[in-house]
Order: structure tokens, then sequence, then C-alpha cells
């Protein structure tokens, strides 16, 4: 909670926000480690994701949506994933389209749209939010950094080969280019995603 105090002050805490709500669950709550797939859950949370959906994402009238992502261990998640997905005959749309197109709330909605994408495959996750951060006008030097050097002893060989495989384009040469004019920063950058 100090990270987030710091982020943005005592007003987040104050806030009655679904997000809110979003991230201190994920945060706090104990996730099951297994990897175990249990198909009475599985079914039970398929059932409640279709209800939020009808229900336009909206976390009072669903708040069980917030239990089902913050609890389960990531196999779980996925294989609820997997179903929700193939919830019709001929429906293969995603959960994240589907809160993209029916949640009324933009930041609610960006923040379980990243989450399930960082469930079913966070490398790719993190290899879209350096794409991101490097090609935007103006790049953003504080989320390469975070990202870089926060997965440097994680999984930073992974997501640079995502990020060739996605985007045809070597991650280190990304960064140089379009964070050049500050010569130290795209230097110790480089470095970090070179070794």
């Amino acid at each position: 909670s100090s990270g987030i105090n710091a982020e943005y002050g005592d007003d987040f805490f104050e806030s009655t926000a679904p997000q809110k709500d979003f991230y201190l669950k994920i945060l706090d709550s104990p996730r099951n480690s297994t990897t175990d797939v249990d198909s009475e859950i599985t079914a039970s949370a398929l059932e409640s994701l279709i209800k939020a959906e009808k229900d336009l994402w909206d976390i009072e009238k669903c708040p069980e949506l917030l239990t089902i992502l913050a609890s389960h261990n990531f196999t779980q998640l996925r294989t609820i994933l997997k179903d929700f997905q193939r919830r019709k005959n001929g429906n293969m749309e995603m959960l994240e389209s589907s809160v993209k197109k029916h949640c009324s709330d933009e930041v609610l909605s960006m923040c379980i749209v990243m989450w399930v994408k960082g469930i079913r495959n966070v490398t790719q996750l993190f290899s879209e939010l350096l794409y991101l951060s490097v090609t935007s006008l103006a790049a953003d030097s504080a989320r390469v950094i975070r990202i870089v050097v926060g997965r440097s002893e994680i999984d930073l060989t992974q997501i640079k080969s995502h990020y060739m495989m996605q985007y045809n384009k070597q991650l280190q040469l990304a960064v140089q280019q379009k964070c050049g004019n500050d010569l130290a920063y795209s230097n110790i950058v480089a470095m970090i995603i070179k070794n």
C-alpha cells in the first residue's frame, strides 16, 4: 500500500472507485499457488462471468468478478478464460474484448484488461507495454525503465524474443532509436537489455 500511496497519494484510499477495490483485492487476496484445475470452480466462475458480462461488467452488481480474478491460481484462471471464450457456439470473443466494449468505467476496464492479459501471457503483456512506450509520440521512459529493470532478472530474455517475433525489431534498437536524445539513459537501458 505504500507504493500506491507514493504513486497516487492519500486520495486513492479515500476513493470508493471500483478500480481501487480491484487493485486492493489483487494485492491482498491469498492466491492459490497450485496448478490444479477444478471443473466445478470453472463452471461456477464461467456462470459468474457470463452474468457480469450481461450486467456490463458492473462491479457493484457482480462483486464475485473480483474474487474470480484475484484468488484462483493462474492455471485455473486460464481455463476459466478459455471456457469464457467458448461460452456461445461460434462466439470466440475473449473476455478482454467484451470488457472493452461493455464496461462503462474506462479505468476499471483498462485494469481488468491488463490483468487478464498478464494472466494469459505476462511476456506478451510486457512486450506490448514496451512497444507502446517506444512507439508513442512522447517515449514513456519511466515505463521502459520500470519494465526493463524490474524484469531483468526474471524474464527479460523472453520479453526480448517475443518483442522481436511480434514487432520484427530488436527491443534494444527500438529503445535506442526512440530515446536516443538522452544518450546516457538509452545507453544504460540498452546495456541492461543486451545483457
